[in-house]
């Protein structure tokens, strides 16, 4: 496990090549997006969020843009999309996300086409997260007032039986992970297996086709006797010689501590700890 950032840094997506983009606070308290190869990609803005990135490094994410009515989903390479809020984008440049399609009313789960296609895949419906295979395979967190919250694949069904899962992230081959929220609010990430991988408060998770994991785990700090929450942006590996050579030396990438101290050098506590010290 590597800490690639003490604060400022969430939702954070990576892909195969181990580029990771995510959204960053400024000073200022508005938002921007950022990568761990090129550096701030945009602007600050107070409404925008959720990065996602594929192999060619198109770049996806949500915010309001002048003169439209809500979120639109954003491309760095195409410019705006659809109208639409938690997108992911495959290796072809298919897209899902939540949305209006072309129905007023309530979201529903969208697939965008390289063509411009907008697909409605739902009827209306509350859902927390998407993901997308390299082959278009669809899936997504829907959360019901009665059976509570599972993800689902518009190909293979129900994956989960839980009930109270938050978010996943499925990579281009279909593996997908998840985190579900206990009665103490603390947030776990499980494998598609059902293999426990962090023990504590995991926030929205990604994942490559490697298994390589990145998400972000809030962090305290005491400041001038106040304690003051934050983010660590995490990353699971079993390749940790890919990346230490990656980031070795830039200020912003450190091995985990031992089991049981904060993540974050002058944290007072942090939500959570890797399960037997190994990822896989």
């Amino acid at each position: 496990m590597f800490v690639l950032s003490c604060g400022d840094a969430f939702e954070p997506a990576i892909n195969n090549l181990g580029e990771i983009v995510y959204t960053q606070s400024r000073s200022d308290g508005t938002l921007s997006i950022a990568s761990t190869n090129r550096g701030r990609l945009t602007s600050n803005s107070f409404d925008i969020r959720f990065p996602d990135i594929n192999d060619n490094g198109e770049i996806v994410y949500s915010d309001l843009v002048a003169g439209l009515p809500s979120l639109t989903l954003l491309s760095r390479v195409r410019g705006p999309l659809f109208s639409g809020n938690l997108g992911r984008i495959n290796n072809w440049g298919q897209v899902s996300a939540t949305g209006f399609g072309t129905t007023p009313g309530p979201t529903r789960l969208l697939k965008y086409e390289i063509d411009g296609t907008l697909h409605e895949l739902t009827g209306p419906a509350e859902i927390s997260s998407t993901a997308i295979t390299d082959d278009g395979e669809v899936t997504y967190v829907s959360v019901d007032p009665v059976l509570g919250s599972d993800v689902f694949s518009t190909a293979r069904g129900q994956l989960t039986f839980l009930g109270n899962v938050v978010s996943h992230a499925a990579n281009g081959i279909g593996e997908f992970i998840y985190t579900v929220r206990l009665p103490d609010n603390r947030q776990l990430l499980f494998a598609e297996s059902g293999e426990l991988l962090w023990n504590g408060v995991a926030g929205r998770p990604d994942l490559n086709d490697y298994g390589d994991i990145v998400f972000n785990v809030p962090v305290v700090y005491l400041v001038n006797g106040v304690r003051v929450g934050n983010f660590a942006m995490v990353l699971l590996t079993s390749r940790p010689n890919v990346y230490h050579d990656r980031f070795h030396g830039k200020g912003m990438f450190r091995p985990a501590h031992r089991a049981g101290a904060p993540l974050c050098a002058g944290a007072v506590g942090s939500g959570g700890e890797l399960v037997n010290g190994v990822r896989r």
